[in-house]
């Protein structure tokens, strides 16, 4: 029913597309909504194939509200291609998203985007990102879990590779873990290689800039 006690279940790419559709048409009568509990029962493969990412819409931003539990669960083979402002798998989150570990490729000409959120103004909980973000000249703030964090990120791993555009002449915000952060980054690691080919600013291994709390992170 989607409440903290029951939440929805997911465990297709079906349930995911459907989920994804509702919350971002934003309508009254929506089944699925932005603050409801939802739970991973099984890893997802996307087959290569165009995911429709979670609060999302081109031409504002949508937020994430509720709780999403990945539950230790994976989403394989991720692809993401499309412009807009910002973007992961979530494209903006006041919830919670925990326990989600994310594998494929998000080619991108969104400003903000991350492997798992694009702006995270919530709690990101035990978070994993694995593969590569490719940012085209659009894409000005990249991170390995999130693009800009407002909120929390704890406990969170990227081991993918960040390579922002190579022709881009002035890189702004780049980091293994968020590109740009306010918030607080907790017991996070990075092993990710950040691919820039040029000398750019705020650029870093766990946070390329940051004006909030950087606390037992790690970067190899």
């Amino acid at each position: 029913s989607g409440t903290a006690a029951d939440p929805w279940q997911l465990n297709s790419v079906s349930d995911w597309n459907t989920v994804a559709a509702s919350i971002n048409r934003q309508a009254e009568d929506a089944v699925y909504t932005s603050s409801a509990y939802y739970r991973l029962t099984a890893d997802i493969d996307f087959d290569n194939k165009n995911l429709t990412p979670i609060g999302f819409a081109a031409d504002n931003t949508i937020y994430f509200e509720g709780e999403f539990d990945g539950a230790g669960h994976k989403l394989l083979n991720v692809k993401l291609v499309a412009p807009g402002k910002s973007c992961g798998v979530f494209g903006a989150n006041k919830g919670t998203i925990r326990d989600l570990a994310v594998e494929g490729a998000l080619s991108t000409e969104f400003e903000i985007a991350g492997g798992i959120v694009g702006i995270n103004a919530g709690v990101i909980d035990g978070a994993t990102f694995k593969g590569d973000i490719t940012g085209g000249e659009g894409a000005k703030t990249i991170g390995g879990i999130a693009g800009q964090n407002l909120g929390t990120l704890e406990q969170c791993v990227n081991t993918g590779l960040l390579n922002p555009d190579p022709d881009q002449e002035i890189p702004t915000s780049v980091g293994g873990i968020a590109g740009l952060s306010r918030g607080t980054i907790q017991s996070c690691s990075n092993s990710g290689e950040i691919g820039y080919q040029h000398l750019g600013y705020n650029m870093g291994g766990i946070v390329g800039l940051q004006s909030g709390s950087v606390l037992q992170c790690s970067n190899t």
